[in-house]
């Protein structure tokens, strides 16, 4: 079994027992940063910033002697902004604006110095500067301790040039929390200078990472772990948790000026947790539309030490995606090798409308294992997971060793479980899963047991009604009391 993160961030909010600064409009809100900054780390001060007023950045979160207290960055409204409810754009009149740098620093709003640790931005709005390229809009590089909470991150682009936002948070630091806010309008355009956009990113992280409770919104990938090289192994991005969050691409995109790719991507990754979020809206454009993708990467060389393992995801809902789910046991540049993928759990999750209807690519199929290099991937289970999708199951260009396909509901297609080179069936299960288990698939639509003969007790139901779902029509995906695989 993989192993869960063994590290969170702690969000419990901190009693203020020192100094309160106060920021209206007009006011200095550098000035008030820098001066919490020098008080007594052992405190946790207070910096309260007027709701309605807009202040010019970029803002520096300095460097703090040690210390376990923390500085708090404020809206003056943010009794109105319920801890532990997720914010949208509706909520911007009891936030200050923060807007991003006009004068060299790529747009960024909120950076850290050298030093920097434990502090929380509460109900703010930051943007970038309306005509300026913006790399990241918030940006963790130094320190450690940093929570964004109940804030509205935005992008933009104005359709000048290449004043695109490349991403919302840059997560390059250690103990980092995403919270109960709305990162949105991560765009690039393909009529400018495209390039990927995330709304998170991280590539260097001894973690760990919080993401929870979040509408996440980019033309790239949503998130993504990997896209660069880490300083080391212990910087490979780890004990990452992902929760109660709603990755979204905005259907209005498909078909315009866009430079669209996946919704959740790991590169990089270690002891990841990946439970009860929805993904949606993901289709062929720069890449083929997969809803999940797991494909590990040393980006230019000089990271063998590249991994994607021990990485659970559960409780899921992924719909309207050309493809479900893509992963590759090493890179699939045989010059850049990384260390094989392990011990992956996928399980209990819910595909629905993975159609090719959104594709000239995915093809409507719930999983891909693609090519990569040596070594191989090793000790994956996939179990449990209920599929309407519109193509075959799953496609595979290399081998697997010690998997567990069992207990899934998935439409079979004209090709079932094939293989690169291999029949469906028997044939692909004994070339590319070796010491697999898989029995009690129920793969509805154009399957057969003589198909699989060699490794029987799977079920194969004429079409997705013989399912007996409760109500597929309205995307109820629950197995009916009528159901002949209730129980199965």
């Amino acid at each position: 079994l993989p192993t869960l993160p063994q590290a969170t961030v702690d969000t419990t909010m901190p009693t203020v027992t020192g100094s309160t600064f106060t920021v209206n409009a007009g006011g200095n809100l550098q000035t008030a940063i820098n001066s919490a900054a020098a008080a007594n780390a052992n405190l946790t001060h207070l910096i309260v910033v007027e709701a309605g007023a807009t202040f010019q950045g970029l803002f520096t979160l300095a460097s703090r002697a040690a210390g376990t207290g923390w500085v708090l960055i404020r809206s003056s409204l943010s009794s109105n902004l319920p801890d532990g409810e997720r914010v949208f754009p509706s909520d911007v009149a009891n936030m200050p604006t923060l807007v991003g740098d006009n004068t060299g620093n790529v747009g960024v709003a909120i950076n850290t110095a050298a030093g920097a640790h434990r502090y929380r931005l509460i109900g703010l709005h930051i943007k970038p500067f309306a005509t300026v390229a913006s790399f990241n809009v918030v940006e963790f590089t130094e320190g450690d301790h940093f929570i964004v909470d109940r804030c509205w991150i935005r992008g933009g682009n104005t359709g000048v040039g290449s004043n695109y936002t490349r991403r919302g948070v840059s997560m390059q630091a250690e103990h980092i929390a995403v919270i109960h806010s709305y990162v949105n309008d991560m765009i690039a355009k393909d009529s400018q200078s495209p390039t990927d956009t995330q709304a998170l990113l991280s590539i260097n992280s001894a973690g760990p990472l919080l993401v929870d409770n979040n509408y996440l919104e980019a033309t790239g990938e949503n998130m993504m772990c990997g896209g660069g090289e880490p300083q080391d192994a212990a910087h490979i991005p780890q004990d990452i948790t992902i929760t109660r969050n709603h990755f979204k691409k905005p259907p209005t995109w498909q078909g315009g000026d866009f430079f669209t790719k996946n919704l959740l991507e790991f590169k990089l990754g270690l002891r990841v947790l990946v439970e009860r979020n929805i993904f949606e809206y993901c289709w062929t454009d720069n890449q083929a539309g997969w809803g999940l993708v797991l494909t590990v990467r040393n980006e230019n060389g000089n990271a063998t030490f590249s991994e994607v393992s021990d990485i659970t995801i559960r409780y899921n809902v992924f719909r309207h995606c050309a493809g479900g789910m893509l992963s590759f046991g090493s890179s699939d540049v045989v010059a850049f090798p990384t260390q094989s993928t392990k011990r992956w759990k996928i399980h209990d999750n819910l595909w629905y409308d993975v159609s090719d209807a959104l594709t000239t690519g995915a093809n409507g199929r719930w999983w891909q294992h693609g090519t990569g290099g040596t070594p191989v991937g090793t000790d994956y289970n996939m179990s449990h997971n209920t599929v309407a999708n519109s193509n075959d199951t799953s496609r595979s260009f290399k081998l697997i060793n010690n998997t567990e396909y069992r207990d899934n509901i998935i439409r079979h297609g004209g090709n079932g479980v094939s293989g690169n080179g291999t029949a469906t069936g028997d044939p692909t299960l004994d070339s590319y899963f070796p010491a697999t288990v898989f029995n009690k698939n129920v793969l509805y639509s154009g399957g057969n047991p003589s198909f699989y003969a060699g490794h029987p007790g799977s079920f194969f139901p004429a079409d997705i009604v013989a399912v007996g779902f409760e109500n597929e029509g309205a995307n109820d995906y629950r197995l009916a009391a009528s159901s002949p695989y209730k129980n199965g």
